[in-house]
């Protein structure tokens, strides 16, 4: 028997397909991905993001100090900003977004095929080969994503469960989607 969630289903998935261009995903024939187009169309999704918040942030007159921050005692922040120049602030209220910072293995720097998650978001076609190091929520992303693109990519992690159990899914099941798509997973 044919269910309401399999009817909806089926018209979520033609309007994905109806809309596939808008994501660089080119239909013709087999499905492929035009790789620059979709990086395209993230990076205007960023810039969106990053002027609302711009925008919401003037609207409510909160400043913001771009830089690095070190909370300090009585609500203060000393802050060495992105221009070269400093400030120390003190306030009521301090939001620090901290945002996150790519590990490097040790022995190994970024440069040429050697990338963090911060240089593959901003990759502009996609390499022949890829190996993906790393187990966490982005290493996974990758790993199931660049398999059904580029033929070659295993993925390595340095522990035995990879994708933490709060995404809801098993290691097991892990492991059978990804061999599905071809790619390989081997811990370290």
């Amino acid at each position: 028997m044919y269910s309401s969630k399999g009817i909806s289903r089926d018209r979520g998935g033609k309007t994905h397909v109806d809309h596939a261009a808008d994501f660089g995903i080119e239909t013709g024939g087999k499905a492929s991905v035009a790789f620059a187009q979709a990086q395209e169309r993230k990076q205007g999704i960023v810039r969106g993001l990053v002027s609302g918040i711009g925008a919401m942030c003037k609207g409510r007159k909160v400043e913001v100090f771009n830089g690095v921050g070190s909370l300090r005692a009585g609500r203060t922040v000393d802050v060495t900003l992105d221009d070269g120049g400093s400030a120390t602030i003190t306030g009521d209220f301090v939001m620090l977004a901290s945002g996150s910072v790519p590990r490097l293995i040790p022995g190994f720097e970024r440069g040429g095929p050697i990338m963090t998650s911060d240089e593959v978001l901003d990759l502009s076609t996609l390499p022949d080969r890829v190996a993906v190091i790393g187990g966490g929520a982005i290493g996974c992303e990758f790993a199931s994503t660049f398999p059904t693109s580029v033929p070659r990519s295993p993925s390595l992690r340095g522990c035995r469960k990879s994708c933490p159990a709060s995404t809801g899914t098993s290691p097991k099941s892990s492991r059978s989607r990804s061999r599905k798509r071809r790619s390989q997973s081997r811990p370290g």
